[in-house]
């Protein structure tokens, strides 16, 4: 019980969370009382951790813990605005290689959605924790509004040269 005293009663503390078993000691001596409790539901055993599940959850009555603001309940990831990933996201050649292997558009077309993407996520006030989810949902955007952005064609009036 040492290892929960000091948390306090809100929604973080009362979902699953892990424990590695370096954290306890000399685990061989609580080994036989972790497999009862696997088997009963209560714990999952992995390789190097235990996992406590909440099995009680459904018995809680969730509106006597206290409130947790979204970056404590998340982890602590500070999100950060759009406007802070738009230089990686227009300079990210992967990401425009994949979108014109995947979605059959040129480069010119995906360097103009992913600024029309931008302007948008920016309006909505859209944050995102990483530049890889802000990749993602780029790319995903981006097969869906494909076809909103007109293919160029080129249109020459010379003569090719040799012919």
């Amino acid at each position: 019980m040492h290892h929960f005293r000091n948390k306090p009663a809100n929604a973080t503390s009362a979902i699953a969370f892990d424990f590695f078993k370096e954290d306890f000691g000399d685990f061989e001596k609580y080994k036989k009382n972790f497999q009862e409790l696997h088997k009963a539901g209560l714990v999952e055993l992995g390789y190097d951790k235990i996992s406590f599940n909440n099995t009680w959850g459904k018995h809680m009555d969730w509106s006597q813990l206290e409130k947790v603001s979204p970056n404590s309940y998340v982890g602590g990831l500070q999100f950060k605005s759009i406007k802070e990933f738009s230089k990686d996201l227009k300079t990210n050649q992967k990401m425009v290689e994949l979108a014109q292997m995947k979605f059959h558009i040129s480069a010119h077309q995906v360097e103009k959605l992913v600024a029309l993407f931008i302007a948008e996520q920016d309006t909505y006030g859209k944050t995102y924790p990483n530049l890889s989810d802000a990749i993602r949902h780029c790319t995903s955007w981006i097969g869906i509004n494909a076809t909103k952005i007109p293919n160029e064609t080129i249109k020459s009036k010379g003569k090719i040269l040799g012919a």
